[in-house]
Formats: C-alpha cells, structure tokens, sequence
C-alpha cells in the first residue's frame, strides 16, 4: 500500500525541510492523487489546497505548479458535479496561463508563451463545458470564456498583428511598419 509509504516521507520532510517548503507541496500533491484515486476526495482537496499554499507562498501565485493544481481541484470539482467551484478553480487556472502569455513567461518569447496557452487547452476546454453546466449564463463567465478560449485557438497572424499593434501603441509606428514588411502574413 503506497499510503503508508506517503505518510512517512511527509513525516521525513516536515523534519528535514520547513513545512512551507516546495518539495513538501509536491508531496502533499502526490497524497492528493491517492487520496483521489482511493474515492476519499475531501481527503484529496485538502492536501490539494494546502499544496497550493505552499507553492503561491514559496513560488509566486502565477508559477505554473500553482495553475497545474488549480487545475486539479476544478477536475476534482467537475467531477462531483460541482459546477460553481469548478468554475472558480478553472478560471484561477486558466487565468494563471493567460497572465504568464502576456507577459512573456511560457518561455521568454511570445510564441513560446502562446505554446504554454495552446499545451494547456484542456483547462480552457474543461472551463466551457463547466461555464455550460452552471445553466443560466452569466456575462462574467461568458465573457471570460470566450477570451480565455481564443488564448488557445488563436492563428499566428493574430499573435504577429497583436504583437505590432502593441508596438504602434507604444508610439513607434516605425517600427511596427519595418515589423509588417518582415513578417510573413
């Protein structure tokens, strides 16, 4: 049985590391799992949340271990049928994506933040049908939804216009003019 084996090694890294410490979180998330595939899930949730403390604490609220559980807990949701805290974990999830693409931080180039959006498509799917099943809309939602969805299904001309309009408004329309003659649309 590996929950007897799990328990020992939290024992071991609470002594060894402090009990806010990275590798604690990643060992809290392998407990989750169990938990989860044993059917105990308020067992799994709360060894999920308390998982996500440690990495928004020792990590920052945007490192993609944090969206990577978000994502979790919205499954977990999901898959009760809880529908309203689905949309919650989902949207702090898929939020987590589209703030790192923003700025840059799927790899240091937009297209590279673009590919972290597009290899994470499933939470923005999973998002959709969550947001379809809370039943009566709501404008947040769907507003949300539709943005976060074009995050992953947008063309690589829609990511060079974007990227020439920010220069232009950056007031170099310049440079957007030498940008357009470079790129291939």
């Amino acid at each position: 049985d590996a929950e007897p084996l799990l328990k020992r090694s939290l024992e071991i890294l609470e002594k060894a590391q402090r009990p806010d410490h990275p590798d604690m979180a990643a060992a809290l998330s392998s407990v989750a799992k169990l938990h989860w595939a044993q059917g105990r899930r308020p067992e799994a949730e709360k060894a999920l949340v308390r998982s996500i403390d440690i990495y928004e604490k020792a990590l920052g609220a945007e490192h993609p271990f944090v969206g990577t559980l978000l994502n979790n807990l919205g499954t977990l949701a999901h898959s009760q049928r809880d529908w309203a805290r689905a949309a919650h974990y989902m949207e702090r999830s898929t939020s987590i994506i589209v703030r790192r693409a923003k700025r840059g931080l799927g790899g240091g180039r937009s297209e590279a933040s673009r590919a972290e959006a597009q290899r994470f498509g499933s939470r923005f799917r999973t998002l959709i049908k969550v947001t379809y099943h809370m039943g009566a809309p709501r404008i947040d939602h769907a507003a949300q939804t539709f943005e976060t969805a074009q995050w992953v299904f947008a063309s690589e001309a829609a990511v060079s216009l974007a990227q020439m309009a920010a220069r232009s408004a950056k007031g170099l329309p310049q440079l957007a003019g030498i940008v357009r003659e470079r790129q291939d649309l």
